[in-house]
């Protein structure tokens, strides 16, 4: 009878080494964001032969969207490339991210003359991309397809960086729906949700070729990234964050990718009919130092002997260069008739506290500045 009780309790123990060892790998996901896991970013390409991409791919993403070498592309008519509508929307628990998924059509962006239809939205935390080496909060990724004549799909993918501040509308209006998600596959029906209201404000974006950010990592993924930097609570995050698998809590986030050479294009907006009410000489080859220099609106404001401001049209056809590097040195090239390179004329640091921004600046012609007066 001993001997029976002794070789009872041997099973059990073996039973529970077992099904504590199983649940350990079903908990294990296929993969993770800790760079010191065996399953981390860096060895996505090798976990399986089709996520190869994620090794050896050449345009992959998240990139720092730096405005140094960006080409800068006024856009006449502004820069409402969607076309999105109110759909009945579902919220899924996917278990790595919390998606919103339309069930019909929920409208389009157009890129080159194609419609790309929206499918789904997810976050992710931290942002992905950096502007400047920057890195925001939260992003938000707007998923579209364009369907082709062989059967496969076209991707393009609408990036929202998001910065802790004020309530974000959207997570508001789900976050009742989120909270009864808080298993993986769970999905709840939100109701009607219009996908246009999470763009409201959008004037200028990035766009390059890309990847997915997760395996299988795919590549020639067309990337717009929102330059206007919304705000979300702590709280909404936090909600993200305690829904998913713990695994994912903390951070899922692919590492920044190298550029490799991509081009990075800036839209801007483009007024047809550029008013001038002032003119403010500046004389090429001679040092000029406003007084201060704020972004307002669509443009720059200078003040100095003269308030002005300077729409961004005027801005991106001129040819002097101001701009502020990371350490607040605002640097100043002119380039006079016939001149083929810049030669700086001004060199100054002013408290970082004037800008809001880094990088470029604003730019400046030759010989007027041509703007709005801002003090009339």
């Amino acid at each position: 009878m001993q001997r029976q009780s002794h070789i009872s309790v041997a099973i059990s123990l073996i039973c529970i080494l077992f099904c504590s060892t199983l649940t350990s790998a079903l908990d294990e996901p296929e993969y993770g964001y800790n760079e010191k896991s065996a399953n981390g970013p860096q060895h996505w390409g090798d976990l399986k032969e089709e996520w190869a991409a994620c090794k050896i791919g050449q345009i992959q993403s998240p990139i720092d969207l730096s405005t140094n070498g960006v080409e800068v592309i006024p856009k006449l008519g502004g820069l409402k490339y969607w076309n999105y509508k109110p759909q009945h929307a579902t919220v899924s628990n996917r278990g790595h991210d919390v998606a919103v998924i339309w069930e019909g059509d929920a409208g389009s962006i157009e890129i080159n003359g194609t419609p790309f239809f929206l499918q789904q939205a997810h976050w992710h935390w931290p942002a992905e991309h950096t502007i400047n080496g920057r890195r925001y909060d939260l992003e938000l990724h707007m998923v579209h397809v364009s369907p082709q004549p062989d059967g496969t799909n076209k991707t393009a993918v609408v990036g929202v960086l998001y910065k802790y501040g004020s309530p974000d509308p959207l997570l508001s209006k789900l976050g009742k729906y989120i909270m009864d998600t808080p298993e993986e596959d769970d999905e709840k029906s939100v109701g009607v949700v219009d996908p246009s209201e999470i763009m409201k404000g959008s004037k200028m974006y990035y766009r390059y070729m890309g990847s997915l950010t997760a395996p299988p990592c795919t590549e020639d993924i067309i990337w717009t990234v929102d330059k206007k930097v919304r705000t979300v609570s702590r709280g909404q995050v936090k909600l993200l964050k305690d829904t998913v698998l713990k695994y994912y809590a903390k951070w899922n986030a692919r590492p920044l990718q190298p550029l490799n050479q991509r081009a990075i294009q800036l839209y801007v907006p483009k007024t047809k009919n550029k008013p001038v009410e002032h003119k403010l000489s500046v004389k090429p080859g001679a040092p000029w130092i406003p007084d201060r220099i704020r972004r307002r609106g669509d443009g720059i404001s200078i003040f100095g002997s003269k308030d002005i401001w300077i729409d961004h049209w005027t801005l991106s056809r001129c040819g002097m260069y101001v701009w502020m590097n990371r350490d607040n040195n605002l640097g100043m090239w002119s380039r006079g008739p016939g001149d083929d390179d810049m030669s700086t004329t001004a060199t100054m640091v002013l408290p970082s506290s004037f800008f809001s921004f880094s990088s470029l600046l604003i730019v400046l012609h030759h010989t007027t500045v041509e703007g709005h007066s801002i003090t009339n």
